[in-house]
C-alpha cells in the first residue's frame, strides 16, 4: 500500500506454499485454564515465551508468536496476558484472530467472541472482518494474515497470533497444502452424494463417508458444519485419487 514503510521480512509477499520459517509456537494444558485466572495460570509458559523472544530479538526481524487450542480455552486472555508481559518487558505487539467464526460480523453468540470492551483494552485484528453471507477461505484469510504481520513487524512490534482454527494456523505457520485446486468434478459429485443426507438432516450418516477413508478427522468433525464436511472429503478424494492413499494433514 501506498506509503507503507517496506518490511525486511515481507510475509505479505511470501508463496503460501512457503508458510512462517520464524513462528513460535506457545502451548500446554497450563495456558488454557479459566479466562478469569488466565494470567496467572499462563505466568510460567508466558514467561518462557517473554524469555524466547528476548533471545531471537538478536536474531533479526520475523518473530510470530502463535497461541493455539479449542474454543473457550481462554486464548485471548493468555494473548492478552502476553502482550502485557512484553509492554513491562518495553516491547510493542499486536493481535491476530486466527478463527474462523469470530471473523464474521454479527456471529457473538456460541463463537467466544471478544467483548467490545476487551477488544478496545486489547485490538484483535481479523475479528468482524467479513459479512456473514461472504465466504472466508483459509488461502483469503491467510493472505491478509500475511499483510497485516507484514505491517505489524512494520512497525517493529511482535506479532501474536492468537487461534482455534488447525486449518488456518496450519497454512499460516506450515504452508499451503499440496491439495490442489478444487476439481469441479469432485466438488460436484460430493454436493450429489451429501444431498440426500442434508435433506433427510442424517448428519451421522454423512459423516460416516468421512470416517471411511478419515476416520481421526471423522471423530473430530464438529456436527453439522457440512461445508467443512464437503471440503474434507474433496480434500481426501483428490489426494486419494492422485497418490493411492488418503491425505492425513491436520486440516
Amino acid at each position: 500500500a501506498p506509503g507503507r514503510r517496506a518490511n525486511p521480512v515481507g510475509f505479505a509477499g511470501r508463496s503460501l506454499r512457503s508458510g512462517l520459517p520464524h513462528a513460535r509456537w506457545l502451548h500446554g494444558s497450563r495456558c488454557f485454564g479459566a479466562a478469569a485466572a488466565a494470567a496467572a495460570a499462563c505466568s510460567r509458559p508466558l514467561g518462557r515465551a517473554v524469555r524466547m523472544m528476548r533471545s531471537a530479538a538478536a536474531a533479526g526481524p520475523g518473530l510470530v508468536v502463535v497461541i493455539a487450542g479449542p474454543t473457550a480455552a481462554g486464548k485471548s486472555d493468555a494473548a492478552a496476558a502476553l502482550a502485557d508481559r512484553l509492554a513491562a518487558d518495553g516491547r510493542k505487539s499486536a493481535l491476530v484472530s486466527a478463527d474462523s467464526v469470530q471473523v464474521y460480523k454479527g456471529l457473538d453468540v456460541g463463537s467466544n467472541k471478544p467483548t467490545k470492551a476487551e477488544q478496545e483494552q486489547w485490538p484483535i485484528q481479523l475479528i468482524d472482518w467479513m459479512e456473514p453471507e461472504e465466504s472466508c477461505t483459509a488461502g483469503l484469510w491467510t493472505r491478509e494474515a500475511f499483510r497485516i504481520i507484514d505491517e505489524i513487524l512494520s512497525r517493529g512490534e511482535v506479532p501474536i497470533v492468537v487461534g482455534g482454527s488447525c486449518m488456518y494456523l496450519d497454512w499460516l505457520v506450515k504452508g499451503e497444502p499440496d491439495a490442489g485446486k478444487s476439481d469441479p468434478s469432485v466438488v460436484a459429485a460430493i454436493a450429489e452424494e451429501l444431498r440426500p443426507y442434508q435433506e433427510a438432516m442424517d448428519w451421522e450418516g454423512a459423516v460416516s463417508l468421512l470416517a471411511a477413508v478419515e476416520p481421526e478427522k471423522a471423530e473430530k468433525m464438529m456436527r453439522n458444519n457440512w461445508r467443512k464436511l464437503s471440503r474434507q472429503l474433496e480434500v481426501a478424494r483428490t489426494l486419494s485419487q492422485r497418490s493411492g492413499r488418503a491425505s492425513r494433514s491436520c486440516y
